[in-house]
């Protein structure tokens, strides 16, 4: 049972994760990276969604925390986001 739940655990970070790489890159949207951007951006939306509120629960994680978060990131220029996350882009992506 608790491989399963880790399993799950570990999906939903690494959707969660991906969400956010897409949100930092792709400052023109007609670019697939721009459109994944966009799509990401959608999913935030302006309120957490049943779907959000999920994620965040599967992982143990406030949903109107890191919506808030999320939101905020999003009001940044597309170039300044990856700096104000400290995220290093990977070479795969």
């Amino acid at each position: 049972m608790f491989e399963i739940e880790w399993s799950y655990r570990s999906l939903w970070s690494a959707v969660l994760h991906r969400m956010i790489l897409d949100l930092c890159d792709g400052e023109d949207r007609r670019s697939p990276e721009g459109l994944h951007r966009v799509q990401a951006e959608q999913w935030v939306g302006a309120f957490p969604t049943r779907d959000f509120a999920y994620v965040c629960d599967m992982l143990n994680m406030n949903p109107a925390y890191v919506h808030a978060k999320l939101r905020m990131l999003i009001r940044l220029p597309v170039a300044d986001r990856f700096r104000t996350m400290n995220i290093r882009r990977c070479p795969n992506d």
